[in-house]
C-alpha cells in the first residue's frame, strides 16, 4: 500500500517513477493487491472490523494513515506499507522509495509467502 497526498511532489515523484518501471508494475499489478490511498480521504473505511474515519479537518490525516504510520507523530509521504497475509504490517518506510529498492522489498516479501 502507498499512502499519498495530493499535494506531496515525492508522492508525484515516486508516482512517476512507478509508471516508467516495467518490473515493478509487474510486481504491484501482478503479484501483490496494490492500493494508492490518499492519506486525507473523506471517505470512511471499513478494514476488517474496524473502522477509520476522514479527518474532520480540510486538510487532515485520515485515521487509517495515522494508525498505519506507527509512531511517527507527522507522517512522511509517500508511505509505503506492507501487511501480511494476517493484516499485520511487516514493512513501512516514509518517502520517495527507489523503485530498485521496492522490487528488492517486494520480492523478499513475496518468496516469504
Amino acid at each position: 500500500m502507498q499512502l499519498s497526498t495530493n499535494w506531496c511532489v515525492y508522492c508525484k515523484m515516486q508516482d512517476r517513477q512507478l509508471s516508467k518501471d516495467k518490473e515493478i508494475r509487474e510486481l504491484l499489478e501482478e503479484k501483490t493487491f496494490y492500493i494508492n490511498l490518499d492519506a486525507e480521504s473523506k471517505d470512511t473505511l471499513r478494514i476488517n472490523e474496524t473502522m477509520f474515519s476522514p479527518s474532520p479537518y480540510k486538510n487532515g490525516l485520515h485515521d487509517f494513515a495515522l494508525a498505519v504510520s506507527g509512531e511517527h507523530q507527522q507522517p512522511a509521504f509517500p508511505m509505503w506499507v506492507i501487511f501480511n497475509k494476517d493484516n499485520e504490517i511487516v514493512y513501512r518506510q516514509s518517502g520517495l522509495v527507489k523503485t530498485k529498492d521496492l522490487a528488492e522489498v517486494l520480492k523478499t516479501f513475496l518468496s516469504e509467502e
